[in-house]
């Protein structure tokens, strides 16, 4: 007989204050203490904090920065639920702005997951990394990694940005915190084929 799981998740789309990162902040920790304790998933857009459509505002060094004193507050946050939380934020490394999900649970940034494919709308703003590296942030080496397989109530989970799917990974289940319009449509056949075969 085969073993049946399931999983608890939260897929958010709050309103979002464009180039407010506090106000952000604080609407999101409101929907997080306001889940269900069951909830186990918590997947926010991406560039949840800053707005998705700040176009050269982005590498703005106060919305840089709030949006990591926002990061900090639902980080901080966070230790009071045993959920595995995504929030997307601009990120500056090396010189290079990247657009991140930080993948968090129970007071700790486990790790950024950079949008690797960035878009002809994303290019203009952000770079792309060519490998998994680090950041230290909040006293802390963070990973910064494109393929993270995370385990959650024995369920393995994957994060890929955009409409480009991540298959290098064997996941149950796919996080894609896209903030731009979407369709099936959109997908190429090999992203389709993707999904027609996950578990």
């Amino acid at each position: 007989m085969n073993n049946h799981w399931y999983i608890n998740a939260a897929v958010c789309s709050p309103i979002v204050y464009l180039g407010n990162p506090q106000k952000n902040c604080d609407n999101i920790i409101n929907i997080i203490k306001n889940l269900n304790d069951s909830t186990s998933i918590v997947v926010f857009p991406e560039l949840s904090l800053s707005g998705a459509s700040l176009e050269d505002l982005f590498i703005h060094e106060s919305i840089l920065n709030n949006s990591l004193s926002a990061l900090k507050q639902i980080t901080d946050a966070s230790k009071n639920y045993h959920k595995l939380i995504f929030v997307g934020l601009p990120l500056m490394y090396n010189n290079q702005l990247l657009n991140v999900t930080a993948a968090i649970f129970k007071g700790e940034i486990i790790a950024f997951i950079p949008k690797k494919y960035s878009d002809k709308y994303d290019s203009r703003y952000f770079s792309t990394v060519c490998e998994d590296s680090s950041v230290y942030l909040f006293d802390r080496e963070i990973p910064i990694v494109y393929n993270p397989l995370f385990v959650c109530n024995g369920i393995n989970l994957s994060v890929s940005i955009g409409n480009y799917l991540n298959d290098s990974v064997n996941s149950d289940i796919l996080v894609n915190p896209c903030a731009y319009p979407s369709t099936v449509d959109s997908l190429n056949k090999e992203d389709l084929k993707y999904l027609s075969s996950s578990n």
